[in-house]
């Protein structure tokens, strides 16, 4: 049982032994954490392509840096957001197809 004042909804695991009562720390990790070079590594090449997209495009540039500033970071999200998805839905496809093979 957790000691008086503790967070119920925590996942720390509480035990009681006669006067001493300690805590073991669960850790789950996210989806983020699992995946974190993976999604750095979509970052990075989400960046390049917007970066290279802003460069070949041969519109007329606005004056503005911060309008130059903004259509890039959009771009970058929205590569990073299309990689993303692509990315888990092949992992999940993947893995489901694995999981039917054996």
């Amino acid at each position: 049982l957790p000691p008086q004042g503790a967070d119920k909804t925590s996942r720390n695991i509480y035990v009681d032994k006669g006067q001493y009562s300690y805590c073991i720390y669960v850790r789950q990790k996210t989806i983020i954490m699992k995946n974190k070079i993976a999604l750095l590594t979509i970052l990075v090449v989400s960046i390049c392509l917007s970066v290279f997209g802003a460069w070949v495009d041969n519109d007329i540039r606005n004056q503005s840096v911060m309008t130059n500033v903004f259509e890039l970071a959009m771009m970058t999200l929205l590569v990073f957001v299309i990689l993303t998805a692509l990315y888990f839905a092949t992992k999940y496809t993947y893995k489901k197809v694995k999981q039917l093979a054996s």
